[in-house]
């Protein structure tokens, strides 16, 4: 089973559903271009580049087909691999992800111009917290506990690597060609995501032929961090 990280993370925002996973699974998880110890070079960055990488590592060091856990940005590559290298994709799960950043259900001005800056201060971290949270974590991590966690990080992303990922997300859409995934897929989604509207996960599961969804109450955009629990249940049966 390979695990793809969001938007300005790395594979470290896995460790709480991995611990979970690692005795029903053999794990692979990595470091997409431009994130925590992966190389960043200079863009353009696309979600097909980025399949093609993830191609190229399951090529290396996996015996196809295996199953696919994409979660955010991760989710959109996941959709990218399974149209473009379907023989690689054996099962896909799709957590807090989209068919475009342009709809069906486009993010809010306000969480696209959230995502444009660049400026790292409290004050956005806190922005942040507040909005990609569900309300069950935000009452067991404070956002002084976040806030310290992200400015003490070992592997900052760089500016320039994160806009970049940023424009693949702003540039990806295949709303014309979910419906040619042959692969079972699981789709998963927190009824209080506020960064990704929900009613996306619901087009997803409507057009991708073989799809179940599963929606987590209480729950933000942040799935793999604040659910591990209920997410690895889903993953497993």
């Amino acid at each position: 089973m390979l695990l793809i990280h969001g938007l300005g993370n790395d594979l470290r925002e896995w460790q709480p559903l991995t611990r979970r996973l690692k005795g029903d699974f053999t794990l692979i998880s990595c470091d997409m271009r431009g994130s925590g110890r992966s190389d960043k070079p200079g863009g353009p960055y696309t979600m097909e580049v980025m399949a093609d990488d993830v191609a190229g590592l399951l090529e290396r060091v996996a015996e196809p087909p295996v199953d696919i856990v994409g979660f955010s940005m991760g989710g959109c590559v996941a959709l990218e691999l399974a149209l473009g290298r379907p023989e690689l994709v054996r099962r896909l799960v799709l957590v807090s992800t989209i068919p475009s950043w342009h709809g069906p259900y486009p993010p809010s001005e306000k969480v696209k111009t959230l995502f444009r800056r660049t400026d790292v201060s409290e004050a956005l971290l806190i922005e942040v917290y507040e909005t990609i949270f569900g309300a069950r974590y935000r009452d067991t991590v404070s956002p002084k506990e976040y806030v310290a966690e992200r400015m003490s990080d070992e592997f900052p992303q760089p500016v320039e690597a994160y806009l970049g990922q940023l424009a693949a997300l702003e540039s990806f859409d295949v709303r014309d060609r979910v419906n040619a995934i042959s692969a079972e897929t699981l789709v998963v989604v927190g009824a209080e995501d506020r960064v990704l509207p929900p009613e996306n996960s619901r087009w997803l599961a409507e057009k991708i032929p073989s799809t179940h969804l599963e929606t987590i109450e209480a729950a933000g955009h942040m799935i793999p961090i604040e659910a591990p629990d209920e997410l690895a249940a889903l993953i497993t049966q």
